[in-house]
Parts: structure tokens; sequence; C-alpha cells
């Protein structure tokens, strides 16, 4: 039993290190081709994955590319919880470093970026709604910012505040 569960860890482990192979497998291959001319099955080639096995993480190429995104700010957010201290951080400085973050993250991917913000605002509908895990997840951020300062009286109670961090994103 203790195997078993052993090695379910080590799947789980397994497929997360091939999820994020496939992704920047991606990243590569849709900067250099473009998004339309990249395949699926360049992208599994790039990750060595199996022609077949990428759709088992990535349904369509539309899910690898937003996928990517919110994968970046997964890791804002990790990168932004392991500062010690970041907690005392006044909100302007919290604010700051969550921007300072994104943009040195996504610096590597700035060509990829750009691909995304192109599809994005060619079909504004699809492409805003592929986006929404990554926006919510950026947005939560922000409404812990102001939350945490608004409760320790850093700054007041604002009016519109649930329209404050659709203003950031």
């Amino acid at each position: 039993f203790l195997f078993r569960v052993q090695a379910m860890k080590i799947n789980e482990q397994d497929k997360q290190l091939t999820r994020v192979r496939i992704l920047e497998a991606a990243v590569d291959v849709i900067t250099i081709k473009g998004f339309k001319a990249a395949t699926m099955r360049e992208i599994a080639k790039e990750a060595k994955v199996g022609d077949a096995t990428i759709y088992n993480y990535f349904p369509t190429k539309e899910k690898v590319l937003y996928g990517y995104c919110e994968y970046v700010q997964q890791q804002v957010m990790l990168e932004l919880k392991e500062i010690s201290n970041f907690h005392e951080y006044t909100l302007h400085e919290q604010l700051q470093q969550l921007v300072e973050t994104n943009l040195r993250v996504w610096l590597p991917a700035r060509e990829f970026l750009q691909q995304v913000f192109d599809i994005s605002f060619a079909e504004p509908v699809a492409g805003f709604a592929n986006i929404a895990e990554t926006k919510r997840l950026f947005t939560a951020m922000v409404v812990d910012m102001l939350d945490a300062a608004i409760e320790a009286g850093e700054i007041p109670d604002q009016p519109y505040r649930e329209l404050l961090p659709r203003l950031f994103w």
C-alpha cells in the first residue's frame, strides 16, 4: 500500500513536470513559428512527448497558449509568497513588487506574450474567456493586498472597491 501511495505521488509530480515541459515547448515553437503555423505535433516533439500524450494535458493549441499564461501567474504568486516579510510591505511596495515580478517572470517569453495579446484582441470574446483564470489569479492577489491594507488602516475603505483589481489587471 505504501508503495502505491508513493508511486501515485511520483506520477502526479511527473505529470506536473510533463505539463511544464509542454508549456515551455509551446513557448519555443509558437515564438519561432507563430501561433497559426505551430502545430500540436511540433510542440509535442519539442516537449519529447507522444503526439497523443499532449492532448491528455491540453485538448487544443489555445489551451496550451492560455495554460502558459496561468502557469506564469502561478509562478508570480509563488515568488511573492516566498518573500518572507511581504506582508509587512506597504500597499505601494506590494503592488510595485507584483508588477516587477510579473515583468521579470514574463520577460523570457515576451515574444510569446505578444502573440497571446494579438490572439486575444483579434477574437476578444474567446480570448478574454480563455484568459479568465489568469485574470482571476492576478486580481485575487490585488484583492488580498487591498483588503490587508484596509484592514491595517493603511488606506481607508475604498469606494468602487470591486473595480480596483480590474484596473490593475
